[in-house]
């Protein structure tokens, strides 16, 4: 009886064996199966991530490409405006921020806040004047007299009117000593600005408070300054 008890549990044993090989096998597939997916997984997100680091890496060019192309941009505009800011500085006489600029002479002359309409031409290699032959005419009218007279703005402009005229000559030019009461000049530097009241035109055709108009650019042009 013995030995019959003892062939008949084989058997079981031999079943509990196959089945913890068959679990183990199992899970062994399941952790091939897992380590493959993860791999693949790890594989495509560093597909992935180069793709992503090479759409960034274009984005990046091209930025850059549209910052150097506005840089260029930005560099041919100030060119140009600087280009034309000197051929208006070169070429002048021109007003700005309440200054008559001669870049010819290369000085500047502050205009007074009493005046307005300024206008202004510039003679240039004119036989008309002793005192230089880049001569200069300027009009304007004056403030206080456009409430009484505001026909002064209308009748004489630079066209019809230079009421004062400049021109320039050598400090020790003996053409000073001519220089008539209707004029005066200022020496500045080592040249003398000579200034011509209207009187020695006669082409105004207005003449209300033409006299005082005239005594203040005489004093504008009194007082040259240095570019």
């Amino acid at each position: 009886m013995p030995e019959e008890n003892e062939n008949m549990t084989l058997p079981v044993s031999e079943m509990k064996s196959q089945k913890n090989h068959n679990k183990l096998l199992l899970m062994v597939v399941v952790l091939v199966f897992l380590l493959c997916a993860a791999t693949s997984w790890g594989i495509w997100g560093l597909l992935q991530g180069q793709e992503k680091d090479q759409e960034i890496g274009g984005l990046r060019e091209q930025l850059a490409n549209i910052d150097y192309r506005e840089d260029e941009l930005n560099d041919s505009e100030e060119v140009c405006r600087d280009e034309s800011i000197k051929e208006i500085i070169e070429g002048g006489p021109y007003i700005d921020n309440g200054y008559f600029y001669v870049p010819e002479w290369k000085v500047k002359f502050k205009l007074s806040d009493e005046l307005t309409d300024y206008g202004f031409a510039v003679m240039q290699d004119s036989l008309s004047s002793s005192f230089g032959k880049y001569n200069i005419g300027m009009s304007a009218v004056q403030n206080a007299s456009l409430t009484p007279h505001p026909q002064a703005r209308y009748y004489d402009d630079i066209m019809t009117c230079a009421i004062v005229n400049v021109g320039r000559v050598d400090k020790g030019s003996p053409l000073l000593a001519s220089v008539s009461e209707i004029q005066k000049y200022v020496l500045y530097g080592d040249e003398a600005y000579v200034i011509y009241d209207y009187r020695a035109h006669g082409s105004c055709d207005y003449d209300a408070g033409i006299e005082q108009t005239a005594k203040i650019l005489r004093e504008i042009f009194s007082h040259p300054e240095e570019l």
